[in-house]
């Protein structure tokens, strides 16, 4: 059970372009005297029956920050969280609302203020918060940026630090989601043979992911999570050394007589400890070369 109980207490420190081708085409021209004055006849013709070429549309690059907006996302530290993030704390709901008229709204857990707004540049804009009594945890002035279809302003003060990223739907599409349903079996021992470090977590709804280095950060003290599947079926993970297997019902991590399900994910795999305790779990891990 020793090997069990470390990844259990290493879960919960975890918690705490295309290019465009381009064709010209040329043409040949007559000899006779006759064929270069129709041609000209026909050219002026042309230049005649040219169409009025259309007004240029001009787009307001304020357009694109109008609307409400609602938090997806925290980066912090190295790592992204995305989804549920009440996993982690029940006062991180957050929102915004930008008015066409240079007003809006920034709430926060339970608290909320006015905002002013004015455009910085095509993809800023500079926000100007209202003062509240208990104020501390918003600036009075914060550049947020869009990008990708989505807001981001950092925030950094001794209750958050970090960049939030809000989304008109509370959603990051373009933000890869930890989640069983997208993987698939591993069938050949080949595939898991190597070092694996680990990339991702979900728990509860909630993705947190980012380099290894910074993840191993985040776990401080508790076991190094660096799995290494043996060609021999040891494996060592967490500092204990388990055996893994891969039979026609797929690959599992052998712990204690207890089998861990272990599925791929496109270059990664998944390791779904969740179905030992019966709750949304799965870490991500990525191969080392």
């Amino acid at each position: 059970m020793r090997a069990l109980r470390k990844y259990l207490s290493y879960v919960l420190v975890l918690v705490l372009g295309i290019g465009c081708l381009g064709l010209i085409a040329c043409g040949g021209s007559g000899s006779s005297g006759n064929s270069e004055k129709a041609a000209e006849e026909q050219t002026a013709e042309k230049t005649e029956e040219a169409p009025a070429p259309e007004p240029e549309v001009v787009v307001d690059p304020s357009e694109k920050f109008i609307g409400e907006w609602k938090m997806a996302g925290l980066q912090a530290n190295g790592v992204t969280m995305v989804g549920d993030l009440s996993a982690i704390t029940e006062d991180a709901s957050s929102s915004m609302v930008i008015a066409e008229d240079g007003t809006g709204t920034f709430a926060f857990g339970e608290d909320s203020t006015t905002l002013t707004w004015t455009l910085k540049s095509d993809d800023v804009i500079t926000v100007t918060l209202k003062p509240t009594d208990e104020d501390a945890t918003l600036p009075a002035t914060v550049d947020v940026t869009y990008q990708d279809e989505c807001l981001s302003l950092a925030l950094d003060s001794d209750e958050v630090s970090g960049i939030l990223v809000y989304s008109k739907d509370g959603k990051i599409t373009n933000m890869q989601e930890i989640a069983l349903g997208n993987a698939t079996d591993i069938a050949s021992a080949d595939t898991l043979v190597g070092t694996w470090k680990l990339s991702g977590v979900r728990m509860s709804g909630l993705s947190v992911y980012g380099d290894p280095a910074a993840l191993e950060e985040m776990m401080g003290d508790a076991a190094d999570p660096t799995m290494v599947f043996n060609e021999d079926g040891t494996i060592m993970a967490f500092d204990s050394e388990c055996t893994w297997e891969v039979t026609e019902s797929g690959a599992t991590i052998n712990i204690d007589e207890v089998s861990i399900p272990v599925k791929a994910f496109g270059d990664n795999i998944l390791v779904d400890f969740g179905s030992v305790l019966g709750m949304d779990m799965v870490f991500m891990y990525s191969h080392q070369a």
